[in-house]
């Protein structure tokens, strides 16, 4: 074949060889036969044939086998627009070297004018690396666990993975090319849009959905929520935004299950605590006149015999009363209804009110007191109340479960930080396989059946209450020789404050006071007859009464008595609602108002000081403190 020699619009031959040799890429020339008929030195370099066995061959000889045919089909086009432009469209673009093996490659095209007619340049380049950098990408992409896709600035689809296909349905060829909204659902396709640009504004992953709902669409239609992460990544076409896409219908199942199971404890919750406050208010009623009547008695010239029975009687009401009691304070501590008033206190105080009450316990079995209350003049940060009944419960349980002759012995340890008191005592010890259940409520480790009285609560409660105090509570136990129970509070500074002193019991009074008037409103005939037993040592009061909050009110107007007692409960009003209409009212606004009643709980009590009642005497009455409170009030 002859060769034609060829030059370029503005230079001598041999400067545009130069020209082409000076390119990084292979230049090829092919004429309009597809013939080759220039080559630059790149191309001897990338294909391995010399030069001279190039010029005048037909360009399917650099074109890989299974591509030859649709190459040449596609020859003439090359040849339509003088404009350079990238090749490929339809090709599997790639290269075929002398010794055979093939590499694909990226082709660019350039039409030019030579004095024997046009000629097609094409830069070819080898990528070979950059496919197996993108087919490590695309494997990575692969090993994710969800679904991923890449979106270019102008809202197409340049790319995904196998999870992708089988999140949304579609294969990978039939996203590639398709717009994002493809995969959106149909009522946020007009929004989406609009947001489509923010996924390319920090090139750090970052959560996706500022005011689109975030969800997925199936290609058969069905939608599924969905967690989007976008990460905003650099490839050789531009930026990429890179969307992975978690289909989260198990976790919204989950989490709509366990909301609903939420719901449904919280319900079962405060039916339990609805349940318990009416039992708690039922059976505090009755232990009201038990209790009451049988302090009545004890304050009675009676035999021995009889006083012996009433101590029983009151002994009985007592300790079902402190079951009710500890069973409340367990379900507030379990639903966090109990209120803590942390402060410092000192310890020696408190342990000294604590022994005075146990006293008659330890005397009683003979078993002796160890305590250096003057050596714990430390203050721990502590509610006081719940702290006394702590240490009550643990001092008791010492001696209750000690032999004839033993011993309690109080020690104390102190840190930087913390306070330690230990309560031991020489009784019967826990088995070890009993120390499982020592802490868990109604069980008694045994004790019922040593004729022991108990509830099986204290412990379980002592440990709730040091622990809601930031304190720690645990036990050692050798059988058969006994027990040491130990408390950790953190120590904190004095502050001035006053230990509440324990009030001397007030019997009858020898010197009369001026005549009073109680009202007294109360539904409950029997809760009547004790308080009109209670004033008979107070004989100057004059009694009134009413069954109903509406009789109260006029009662009150008429007679303008100096104290009213007042129950919540009432037949046609709540106590609250007495309450209020006394206080509307100037003729009954100033008569100071205590209640009543057999609902102990410290949320109504709190609500109903800030009302302001005068005082809140809470059901079983202690007949003692009633009188002394009549005679502040009254005096």
């Amino acid at each position: 074949m002859a060769h034609r020699k060829l030059t370029s619009p503005s230079s001598e031959g041999s400067t545009f060889q130069a020209m082409l040799d000076a390119a990084p890429d292979a230049m090829i020339g092919v004429d309009t036969e597809g013939r080759i008929v220039m080559v630059n030195v790149q191309t001897e370099a990338l294909f391995g044939y010399p030069r001279e066995d190039l010029l005048g061959q037909p360009i399917e000889l650099l074109v890989p086998d299974p591509a030859k045919a649709v190459h040449q089909a596609h020859r003439g086009k090359y040849f339509r627009e003088p404009l350079t432009r990238p090749m490929g469209s339809g090709l599997d673009l790639g290269g075929r070297r002398a010794d055979g093996t093939e590499f694909p490659a990226e082709i660019s095209l350039s039409s030019i004018q030579t004095e024997d007619g046009p000629v097609v340049i094409a830069a070819v380049r080898n990528i070979t690396d950059r496919k197996k950098a993108e087919a490590t990408f695309q494997a990575m992409l692969d090993a994710a666990p969800d679904a991923m896709v890449g979106v270019s600035r102008d809202g197409t689809i340049v790319l995904a993975n196998e999870q992708t296909e089988a999140v949304f349905g579609y294969r990978r060829g039939e996203l590639v090319g398709q717009p994002v909204e493809t995969l959106v659902p149909d009522r946020v396709k007009a929004v989406h849009p609009a947001h489509r640009e923010s996924y390319f504004e920090a090139p750090r992953t970052r959560p996706m959905g500022v005011v689109l709902d975030l969800a997925g669409r199936r290609a058969d239609g069905t939608e599924f929520p969905a967690e989007i992460s976008l990460n905003a990544i650099e490839t050789g076409e531009g930026t990429v935004a890179l969307a992975a896409i978690r289909d989260i219908t198990d976790r919204t199942v989950a989490e709509e299950e366990t909301r609903r199971a939420r719901e449904e404890a919280d319900r079962a919750n405060h039916a339990k605590s609805e349940f318990l406050s009416r039992v708690s208010h039922e059976l505090r009623t009755p232990l009201n006149s038990i209790l009451g009547f049988a302090q009545l008695l004890e304050m009675e010239e009676i035999t021995g015999t009889q006083r012996k029975s009433v101590k029983q009687i009151r002994g009985g009401g007592e300790h079902l009363l402190g079951l009710i009691d500890e069973i409340l304070d367990i379900e507030k501590i379990a639903s966090g209804k109990m209120t803590f008033s942390p402060e410092p206190v000192h310890v020696g105080e408190v342990l000294r009110e604590v022994l005075q009450l146990v006293l008659p316990i330890a005397e009683g079995g003979r078993v002796r007191l160890v305590a250096p209350t003057d050596e714990l003049d430390v203050h721990v940060k502590a509610d006081r109340q719940r702290l006394k009944q702590v240490l009550l419960n643990l001092l008791s349980n010492a001696l209750k479960f000690n032999h004839v002759g033993g011993e309690v012995r109080i020690t104390s340890r102190a840190s930087e930080s913390s306070f330690q008191l230990s309560v031991s005592d020489t009784g019967v010890g826990i088995e070890e396989e009993l120390m499982v259940g020592l802490f868990t409520p109604f069980d008694r480790l045994g004790a019922e059946r040593r004729g022991i009285e108990g509830t099986g609560l204290g412990l379980a409660l002592s440990k709730s209450l040091i622990e809601a105090m930031n304190g720690t509570i645990d036990v050692t136990s050798v059988p058969g020789e006994g027990s040491t129970f130990r408390i950790e509070l953190p120590l904190t500074e004095r502050t001035g404050i006053k230990v509440d002193e324990v009030p001397e019991e007030v019997g009858a009074r020898d010197q009369a006071l001026l005549e009073r008037t109680i009202l007294y409103v109360e539904d409950n005939l029997a809760n009547l007859q004790l308080i009109q037993g209670i004033l008979d040592y107070r004989p100057t009061i004059r009694l009134l009464s009413a069954m109903q909050g509406s009789i109260a009110l006029e009662l009150s107007k008429q007679h303008r008595p100096d104290l009213i007692l007042l129950d919540l409960h009432l037949p046609d009003m709540s106590g609250e609602e007495v309450l209020e209409q006394l206080g509307a009212d100037g003729r009954t606004r100033d008569i100071p108002v205590v209640i009543v009643s057999a609902d102990a709980s410290r949320d109504t009590i709190k609500r109903l000081e800030r009302a302001g009642v005068r005082s809140y005497v809470t059901k079983p009455i202690n007949v003692s403190v009633l009188l002394r409170m009549f005679d502040e009030v009254l005096g």
